[in-house]
């Protein structure tokens, strides 16, 4: 997802204290106006200035164009597991890390060794207004026993949900995403749509989703 605004980041936007969400467009540096770090609930400015400023490193990486790592080598990480909405969990001797923090429509959250940015209100839904974590409502149909853990809550966006892997080191990953409908059941006439993005490319889901729907 990108936008196309330019020029310096209006004052009133970090101002606002509404939900404001200006996160990947084109902005140029401007050092009196500009945000200095991304943390600036209710407002979202994660990647959000022109990839020009990359060059700048009195920037903070998560303000630039696909938010580029600072850390030494040491510190990179190889691996890196998400439980996304619930606490940590252990999963087949794998440590899945928690993922509880509460945040609104347009907001931005460092865990350390991943991020994520959320953005959309759900307006027209009385039963969710404004919750971004569910919780399993739902029979879970050929999950074992062992894995259900990872399927007992979730993180919900209603336009986008983005999650950073800082600092991985350079080479080849495996990019596995565990889902589940714990909501709807199977006499409910709705269904999800949606796309996957890896570093930008839209991707093709194994085990019978396609890219466009989940069951």
């Amino acid at each position: 997802m990108e936008n196309k605004l330019t020029g310096p980041m209006p004052g009133w936007v970090l101002s606002s204290t509404k939900n404001v969400d200006v996160s990947y467009n084109h902005f140029t540096w401007d050092r009196v106006s500009a945000p200095k770090k991304c943390e600036q609930d209710p407002t979202n400015v994660v990647e959000s200035y022109s990839s020009i400023t990359n060059e700048q490193s009195n920037i903070h990486p998560c303000l630039r164009k696909d938010f580029p790592c600072t850390k030494s080598y040491e510190q990179q990480i190889c691996s890196l597991y998400i439980n996304c909405g619930d606490y940590d969990v252990t999963v087949n001797n794998t440590n899945y890390e928690g993922d509880t923090e509460r945040k609104g429509p347009s907001s931005y959250y460092n865990a350390g060794n991943w991020a994520f940015s959320s953005t959309g209100a759900f307006v027209y839904d009385i039963r969710y207004p404004n919750t971004y974590i569910l919780s399993n409502t739902s029979n879970l149909n050929n999950i074992s026993t062992v894995n259900t853990a990872l399927y007992t809550k979730a993180r919900t966006a209603a336009n986008s949900l983005t999650y950073y892997g800082l600092c991985l080191m350079n080479g080849h990953y495996t990019v596995r995403l565990h889902f589940a409908e714990i909501v709807f059941t199977e006499y409910s006439p709705r269904k999800r749509v949606f796309d996957v993005y890896v570093q930008n490319f839209t991707v093709e889901l194994h085990d019978g989703l396609s890219r466009q729907r989940s069951s």
